[in-house]
């Protein structure tokens, strides 16, 4: 266990081995995770759009999924949340036109983000 002030250390090469320097490498790794899924989304919202159209809500429900959890983690709640309400209606068997509608608001919004 480690004291307080006491350096990290590091077996990799290159590395001061201090906690600063691995929360500014953690810090760096997050950013460039942040940006491709910004960079993503255009796909995201590409398979989302084409999945219901294609009226397969599976398809649709586990990008939502995966989208409710990324976004939310990367600091965009209102898409994950938007995810997440398509992912409950999928689950649910919501016979009305609210997954694809939400659907299509969800691409709406990733086209925004990309």
């Amino acid at each position: 266990m480690l004291c307080a002030g006491q350096a990290l250390r590091s077996d990799r090469p290159g590395r001061r081995g201090s906690r600063t320097a691995e929360m500014t490498d953690f810090a760096e790794r997050f950013e460039l995770l942040r940006r491709r899924f910004v960079e993503r989304a255009g796909e995201d919202a590409d398979a989302i759009e084409s999945a219901a159209r294609a009226t397969d809500w599976t398809v649709v429900r586990d990008i939502a999924h995966s989208l409710s959890g990324r976004a939310g983690m990367f600091g965009f709640p209102a898409l994950s949340d938007a995810a997440r309400m398509i992912e409950t209606a999928v689950d649910r068997g919501d016979p009305t036109q609210a997954p694809r509608a939400a659907s299509f608001a969800l691409v709406s919004d990733l086209r925004k983000l990309a």
